[in-house]
């Protein structure tokens, strides 16, 4: 990960401070980007691998957890990453900057992204 970069420590630092106002704040997932969350999930088969980049506090992981599908999910905040952790223990959290994606080329069969643009 590209820590040097002075975007990146100001945006970590930036989502750190904020991480459990925005949490307690959206608790559940956005009700208006349901009708897109739905489109979405139309096109993906039962089962598929969703990538959720900037999970935040992980409401949209849990949604998508919750429909059955396949979720990694990434935050630059390590306060987000312990918050999605925390509220979706099956899915895979891991602190990543996604200008960067440290993904083996296998693990990306099959994800779609849906929720950093949204939330």
């Amino acid at each position: 990960m590209n820590t040097e970069d002075p975007d990146y420590r100001h945006i970590e630092k930036t989502y750190n401070e904020g991480s459990n106002d925005y949490s307690g704040h959206f608790a559940k997932p956005h009700d208006y980007i349901e009708p897109e969350r739905r489109q979405f999930v139309e096109r993906l088969p039962a089962g598929s691998k969703v990538l959720d980049c900037g999970c935040g506090p992980g409401m949209d992981t849990e949604r998508f957890s919750e429909l059955g599908y396949d979720i990694t999910s990434i935050d630059l905040s390590d306060s987000f990453v312990e918050l999605t952790k925390k509220r979706v223990p099956c899915a895979r959290v891991l602190k990543m900057d996604m200008r960067y994606l440290e993904f083996q080329q296998r693990a990306l069969t099959v994800f779609g992204l849906l929720s950093a643009f949204f939330t």
